[in-house]
């Protein structure tokens, strides 16, 4: 199979470029850098990328995958941020459909297309119990509403393609080494950094406030597994499937905050404040898998030694003096 993982540079995308490699998959490149910046330019480069990959895929064994792991918006973001992040996967879905009518034989290829949404930001607002698949969506963020309309647009790519299989994956907060910290996002990053260097950590909401973080490496495992799954499904067509990912282990941020001390034994400085995006994230978020539960079960990182491998990630680099301020 030739697998394709779109924003392969950021957290999650290089994990999963990481875990298809290690399930024998093919790994698509393209040999240059995407133009995010345009919409216009990029819509070019999917088009041309999207005729080469499946050329390369008709060359194989004719099935292939598309992972769709990019988006730059955080909860934080304003709405023209997140309206390029659902601009720039329109463009992508619109060059792979031009792409696959071009097909010669398209009966000989076997396409799957998998897309990473955000379960916090889809479930926002839910105020019951756990969460599972089948927990009817509540965004109140304009971040989770994008996230809702990426998934609505893969929704009527799967209507009008009947041959993919397709596959919606919300992942839980996603931690790890190599998280970019020039978003406001990644407690756990921010944590670690703010800790190596001496200064106070900014925190938007109660300590109390609960999450469910996932180790990176395991998200990309747990998605390749689930591509692994919707390739053996009989039927094709039909509505994406929806898929959970979390680690399904939840801990406050006043817990956060009392394991980095343990770590590190080092105080933890905290400014608490109140802010807009404060008011956008819930108090609690419990997920429990119903669909699929064994899919990336099989070694999950605890979260002291996830944290933990942050932490020297991160000292590392400022040893070398490359941890940004």
């Amino acid at each position: 199979m030739l697998v394709w993982v779109v924003g392969r540079g950021g957290l999650l995308g290089s994990s999963v470029t990481a875990a298809a490699a290690r399930s024998g998959a093919r790994v698509f490149a393209p040999t240059h850098e995407l133009p995010w910046h345009s919409t216009e330019a990029l819509a070019r480069a999917f088009a041309t990328d999207a005729a080469s990959f499946l050329r390369d895929a008709a060359d194989g064994d004719g099935r292939w995958a598309v992972l769709w792991c990019a988006g730059k918006a955080v909860v934080a973001s304003p709405a023209e941020e997140v309206a390029a992040d659902v601009a720039a996967w329109d463009a992508f879905l619109l060059a792979l459909e031009s792409a696959l009518a071009e097909v010669r034989e398209p009966g000989s290829l076997e396409g799957h297309l998998l897309l990473a949404s955000s379960a916090g930001g889809v479930w926002a607002g839910h105020l019951g119990g756990a969460i599972t698949e089948s927990t009817a969506p509540r965004a109140i963020a304009e971040y989770g509403r994008g996230h809702l309309r990426r998934e609505a647009l893969l929704a009527g790519v799967a209507r009008r393609q009947p041959s993919l299989r397709s596959a919606i994956v919300r992942f839980s907060n996603l931690y790890g080494p190599g998280q970019r910290l020039d978003k406001p996002q990644g407690l756990v990053s921010q944590v670690s950094r703010a800790i190596i260097q001496r200064r106070p950590v900014h925190v938007y909401v109660p300590l109390d406030t609960v999450r469910d973080y996932l180790y990176a490496t395991d998200a990309g495992t747990g998605f390749v597994e689930v591509l692994e799954l919707l390739t053996q499904t009989t039927g094709k067509g039909g509505p994406p499937l929806v898929k959970l990912l979390a680690s399904e282990e939840e801990v406050s941020v006043g817990g956060l905050l009392a394991l980095f001390r343990q770590l590190t034994r080092r105080r933890v400085a905290v400014v608490a404040g109140v802010s807009a995006v404060g008011r956008l994230q819930p108090s609690r978020l419990r997920f429990r898998s119903e669909v699929w539960a064994r899919a990336g079960r099989a070694r999950r990182t605890p979260l002291r030694e996830g944290v933990f491998r942050v932490y020297r990630h991160q000292l590392d680099l400022f040893t070398r003096g490359q941890l940004p301020a």
